[in-house]
């Protein structure tokens, strides 16, 4: 699917608009995963009780690379300025060992769609899952990355 304009604001209102949308982070996951060779599948549910789609973008796209044992989720929000950015990334754990669910170390990324973003979230991304950094190597980038889009 190709989209061209990908400044909308309504992505929450339009289906059509939501599914392009979330093919954007599909795509940017697929392209980094055929370039590195790492298999990845959904960990959460995407689906609402009655059987239909969740389409609340918390998240818009969510992995697990197994063989890694990381996962990434993106949150993403609208935005009444086409041209603002916002992007910050921290670091989760996910699952709770109490009730036998596997942890799940994910980095978490929550966006106002831009190119900038969208090119902050292929680099923190490569930087989890194919570069390998971490923790701490990874909350440094995400800090000093996140605190430099906040000071424009």
């Amino acid at each position: 699917m190709i989209v061209t304009d990908l400044s909308y604001t309504n992505f929450m209102d339009d289906p059509i608009i939501y599914d392009a949308m979330q093919m954007v982070w599909y795509d940017l996951l697929n392209d980094l995963a055929l370039e590195y060779d790492f298999t990845s599948k959904p960990y959460l549910s995407s689906l609402l009780p009655d059987g239909t789609k969740d389409r609340d973008a918390n998240p818009i796209f969510h992995t697990h690379i197994k063989e890694y044992n990381r996962a990434v989720r993106i949150i993403q929000i609208p935005e009444n300025e086409p041209q603002s950015t916002h992007i910050q990334g921290y670091l989760n754990v996910f699952g709770d060992e109490e009730y036998d669910d596997e942890i799940i170390d994910e980095l978490v990324i929550h966006l106002v769609y831009s190119e900038i973003s969208k090119i902050l979230t292929k680099s923190w991304i490569k930087a989890w899952l194919v570069d390998h950094l971490d923790k701490s190597e990874m909350e440094e980038i995400l800090d000093e990355q996140s605190l430099l889009l906040e000071k424009e």
